[in-house]
């Protein structure tokens, strides 16, 4: 179907600004280019609009002090924080602190629900939240899926451990990786075990034993990682396939690579992580070509191994393979 077809009345093409514009959130004018593939966004440095948009949350997501403050108004068109400063103040008035973020799962005390004031602004800041809580389900598409959890957990932030998920330690500085396209190359090669010479993977190792990420050293930028199992950064569930960078004082203290070059390193060892984009595996083969439209297409101009066939699960499966005989 031509994309002409596909915009509605207030030139909204993709479907992650329909969805949120319906429940009265419509996001900003940077996302809303970057989501409808504007030309800007579709250039061989920076891949694709969708490509573009994860980068835009990242700032988001690195941001170290997301939780004390409102600036997830900034996802929105309406930058406004609404009626929480003033939620927050009348709860203060009466004698309370309360956290604004995921009203709908907190006790309230009866004394601030009978103030007249404070309970209309409950009513509708809890509305609004609800609304995002519940907005990933309005889709259909896997990548419209996958950027609206993510969303939802910038306004309203997940534990870990409730969830069962390895928490990563943020790290507040910049991180001189780079996020071209391409990155993808060596991670997908790695996933049918070539290594390229002189290159090296590390598996970074959470506090269950389990792998949490594969980084690459001598092969493109240093310390970018890909993801094999969903985590959690900052409050914010990133799935397997996302690429982040990562910071540690040399030697981070690993022990060898059961098979390929490289080490298995503790996540103790890492003083902090940094989200940088998805890649391309964090949606499954079949809907690549959709969702990162300008970006697939220069991996396969681009002759990468398989951009259309390998799945996270088989980086998984590396990444396991060298941990054998680890206790």
């Amino acid at each position: 179907m031509d994309e002409i077809q596909l915009l509605d009345s207030e030139g909204a093409f993709h479907e992650v600004l329909r969805g949120f514009r319906a429940i009265g959130l419509p996001l900003n004018s940077t996302l809303e280019t970057m989501l409808n593939e504007h030309h800007t966004h579709r250039t061989e440095r920076r891949g694709s609009g969708y490509t573009q948009a994860t980068r835009h949350l990242a700032e988001y997501i690195n941001y170290p002090c997301r939780h004390t403050e409102y600036d997830d108004a900034r996802l929105f068109a309406d930058k406004s924080p609404g009626v929480v400063p003033r939620l927050r103040e009348r709860a203060a008035e009466l004698g309370f602190e309360i956290s604004w973020r995921n009203l709908d799962r907190q006790r309230i005390p009866c004394e601030l629900m009978h103030d007249p004031e404070f309970g209309e602004l409950f009513r509708v800041e809890l509305g609004r939240q609800r609304a995002i809580r519940e907005v990933p389900e309005r889709f259909e598409l896997e990548e419209s899926i996958v950027l609206a959890r993510i969303m939802r957990d910038l306004v309203l932030p997940v534990d870990a451990r409730e969830l069962g998920l390895e928490e990563l330690p943020l790290f507040t500085e910049p991180l001189k990786i780079g996020t071209c396209p391409l990155a993808e190359k060596y991670f997908l090669e790695l996933a049918e075990r070539f290594v390229r010479r002189k290159g090296r993977l590390n598996i970074i190792r959470g506090t269950t034993g389990r792998p949490l990420m594969i980084e690459k050293l001598n092969l493109g930028d240093d310390h970018s990682c890909i993801s094999v199992t969903p985590l959690v950064l900052n409050g914010v569930r990133l799935p397997a396939g996302s690429l982040l960078g990562v910071h540690y004082d040399a030697p981070a203290g690993g022990q060898p690579n059961a098979e390929l070059p490289g080490e298995v390193i503790p996540l103790s060892a890492c003083r902090g992580f940094r989200f940088l984009r998805l890649t391309t595996l964090s949606v499954s083969p079949a809907n690549r070509p959709r969702a990162f439209s300008k970006h697939f297409e220069a991996q396969v101009e681009g002759g990468l191994f398989g951009p259309g066939v390998v799945e996270i699960s088989q980086l998984l499966a590396v990444a396991e393979t060298q941990l054998r005989g680890l206790p």
